[in-house]
């Protein structure tokens, strides 16, 4: 008996010391039944329980399948899961968030099904710039695609068999709330497959406009009458003649500097130089003025093709074997004005560059890019001033709004900037707002927006500051009703339009098969598989749960040790 309690105390202390492990329970793979799945095939293994997602909209759904209200409960409900074998187009990213620790072991997704898969469009735009949505659809032949506005069709295009990309346009005309369309027809069919999409066209804030010219001229002269009625600020240097120069200030302080330093840039939303005036500016502190939110508009002489280097560095060629050309200005939406005479010049394409203008011939004639905060920009286009002296005075007042919206300062304080892509109710939707830098202010670790539905229920969404970027802060909206929702913060409000559950059904297929693709296993060169960062590897062995176990055993043998040798003391 002596010699077995000292055998239970050795080995309940090596229990303890030790700490056995088992591994991570198995048994870990399931049948796993998505939007578009058609039934259910043999079970990849033996046992393996079929499980389904009660929020998504299935056909029909074997009896033997195992309802779950979302990711996070099946992640609850079967914690050794480690494999599944999705049917149908899968998971979206958010629900395969839920599922850190699984895999894909099989997916085969059906054919996307027929509709828009990919699609973007600015959300906010300002008065007079371009609504361009573009994307990729899949489509059968004969099928179009048309942009449908306020007014009727504002762009379309017709569709090879199988679809691909598309890139459609419209001119808002008004400000305020728009919802346009996007219709997939076939040949003959007058509905379709309709998708919304929601716009806020807003007027834009007036600017403060520095134009500088080598020489007097009508463009001059047409764009400061229509700048004056928008009421925009402006003020113009032209020189008249050697040594000479006029100046002409609407809302804006005087006498403006010999040279312009950047700090007086900043007064500025908009710097448009006109012919040979790039001199008048110092490089240096041109570059800065950009980099803080300065626009700058080029308008280069006919015998200017090579724009320079720095932040207005623009490749201009030439059109061979013509004198000039007679570009025919596209205008979204309405009649073509009269052609134009100019030089003959396109601008070439180029990184992160935007066109503006073309021509029916596909010229771009005006482009625009990016420059630290602010945006850069040349025109090609000549003598739209004779618009206006053939009643075409729209045609004249749609370009400069255009170039000028583009182009100009973005107003100061903080802005809403929303996704480029669907918004649906049950769905998330990241927002972010742009706070401009409060020179001397104290971070803070959160901002509060308030978000009004349509039916008119309201309530607090927290957004987080960006470590990265303290100028930005973004949050998560869960939608629960169709339509324009409010966004609002101390300064800054947007419209942001929802649609219904049923919304967009080939883009949200598309979604998921490609968050389910970035879950499966890659084979690596050496025939192993390794699984994707999204999904990390299975947990570690967890220890066995004998620790109080072992402790009882121990105290016990040597109780019974101790209780032995008093007792024999005790006879002696």
């Amino acid at each position: 008996a002596r010699l077995a309690a000292l055998g239970l105390a050795v080995a309940a202390l090596a229990l303890l010391a030790l700490q056995p492990r088992r591994p991570a329970p198995g048994a870990g793979e399931a049948i796993l039944l998505t939007p578009g799945a058609a039934g259910v095939p043999a079970p990849p293994a033996a046992g393996s329980p079929i499980l389904v997602l009660s929020g998504d909209r299935l056909a029909a759904a074997p009896g033997a399948a195992e309802a779950l209200p979302d990711a996070g409960t099946l992640a609850r409900r079967h914690p050794a899961l480690r494999r599944l074998a999705v049917l149908g187009h899968g998971l979206a990213p958010w629900e395969w968030q839920a599922l850190p620790g699984v895999a894909v072991a099989s997916f085969d997704p059906p054919p996307l099904p027929r509709g828009v898969v990919q699609v973007s469009w600015p959300r906010r735009l300002a008065l007079g710039e371009t609504l361009e949505v573009t994307g990729r659809v899949v489509a059968a032949a004969g099928d179009r695609l048309r942009l449908l506005g306020p007014g009727g069709e504002e762009d379309a295009v017709a569709l090879r068999p199988g679809g691909g990309p598309f890139r459609l346009r419209a001119l808002p005309r008004a400000p305020g709330r728009h919802r346009y369309q996007l219709a997939l027809t076939a040949e003959g069919e007058d509905g379709g497959r309709v998708e919304a999409l929601g716009v806020e066209v807003v007027a834009p804030a007036p600017v403060r406009v520095l134009w500088l010219e080598d020489a007097p001229s009508l463009e001059t002269r047409e764009v400061k009458r229509w700048l004056a009625d928008s009421g925009a600020a402006f003020a113009a240097r032209s020189q008249v003649s050697a040594g000479r120069v006029r100046t002409e200030l609407r809302g804006v302080e005087g006498p403006l500097p010999a040279r312009f330093t950047a700090a007086a840039l900043a007064d500025f939303d908009l710097l448009v130089l006109e012919g040979d005036t790039l001199s008048w500016v110092d490089a240096g502190e041109l570059d800065a003025a950009v980099r803080e939110g300065l626009g700058v508009l080029r308008l280069p002489d006919r015998g200017d093709p090579a724009i320079p280097d720095g932040p207005l560095a623009f490749a201009v060629r030439r059109v061979p074997d013509v004198e000039s050309l007679q570009a025919r200005l596209s205008r979204d939406g309405a009649p073509e004005p009269p052609p134009l005479e100019i030089a003959p010049r396109e601008i070439a394409p180029g990184a992160a560059l935007r066109p503006l203008v073309s021509d029916r011939a596909g010229r771009v004639l005006a482009a625009a890019r990016p420059w630290g905060r602010g945006t850069v920009a040349v025109s090609l286009v000549e003598g739209s001033w004779r618009w206006v002296r053939l009643g075409e005075a729209a045609a004249h007042r749609e370009l400069w709004e255009r170039l000028v919206a583009t182009v100009a300062r973005p107003a100061a304080g903080p802005r809403w900037r929303q996704p480029g892509e669907p918004a649906r109710v049950g769905l998330p939707v990241v927002v972010e707002l742009w706070t401009p830098p409060a020179p001397g202010a104290g971070s803070v670790a959160t901002v509060e927006a308030t978000i009004s539905s349509p039916s008119g229920a309201s309530w607090r969404l927290p957004l987080a500051q960006d470590p990265g970027d303290p100028e930005r802060w973004h949050g998560e909206l869960w939608p629960r009703e169709e339509g324009w929702h409010r966004l609002a913060t101390p300064g800054a409000g947007a419209g942001l339009h929802v649609g219904g559950r049923t919304a967009w059904p080939a883009w949200e297929a598309a979604l998921r098969q490609d968050a389910t693709r970035r879950r499966q296993p890659v084979v690596t060169a050496g025939g192993d598989e390794e699984v994707g960062s999204s999904a990390p590897a299975a947990p570690p062995p967890r220890p066995l749960p004998l620790r109080p176990l072992a402790l009882l055993g121990a105290v016990a043998a040597v109780a019974w040790l101790w209780a032995e040798e008093r007792l024999g003391s005790a006879r002696q």
